[in-house]
């Protein structure tokens, strides 16, 4: 920045001019200790809410080198992505309306090992982050005012409660104390 110049560029992908329906989307994921991870998605076609059409593209970004990790293909466009620097799992959801009965996913995406797994998720979940340790993943819904508690280690291990809807952040503000910053109040409850 202090030479007002570009050091390295990389060509990513391109939408056809011709595909008038297609959309592209660039996410900040986070950082670890020797490298930054974004998302880019391309939408084949926004109207079309039921084909694997969005090709998202998970990369890593070390010094100038820019390398991608990994790719998988979705229904929905991904939403509010974030990682886990110790652990390296990233977690990244779908964003769909409670009204739409879409069934949103998330996805858990842990770079080590490359391994990916896809889980159901409440719809509008502006509320995302993982425990200090890395071994839960806790999902809060602005819609239907659902809060989930995933284990990383089996997604199908679940506890759900009812925090209340029009959140807009969900973290840790303590060690073990998790809050939801609504529109209305603040909501907290103990946890690891």
């Amino acid at each position: 920045m202090e030479n007002n110049e570009i050091e390295t560029i990389q060509f990513i992908a391109e939408i056809p001019p011709e595909s008038t329906n297609a959309y592209a989307q660039s996410f900040q994921i986070g950082s670890s200790s020797d490298a930054y991870f974004f998302l880019f998605s391309i939408d084949g076609d926004l109207k079309d809410k039921v084909s694997e059409d969005v090709k998202n593209l998970i990369f890593k970004v070390s010094g100038l080198s820019v390398t991608k990790e990994f790719e998988y293909n979705s229904i929905y466009l991904p939403y509010n992505p974030t990682l886990h620097p110790e652990s390296k799992a990233l977690a990244i959801v779908a964003y769909t309306e409670n009204y739409q009965n879409l069934n949103p996913k998330g996805f858990l995406y842990k770079l080590d090992t490359q391994n990916i797994e896809s889980f159901s998720i409440p719809s509008v979940p502006y509320g995302i982050c993982f425990s200090k340790d890395g071994g839960f993943l806790y999902l809060a819904s602005a819609d239907t005012g659902e809060m989930r508690r995933y284990n990383v280690s089996n997604l199908n291990q679940v506890t759900k409660a009812k925090w209340g809807t029009h959140g807009h952040r969900l973290g840790f503000w303590k060690d073990s104390e998790l809050v939801w910053v609504r529109n209305s109040d603040l909501t907290f409850t103990k946890y690891t």
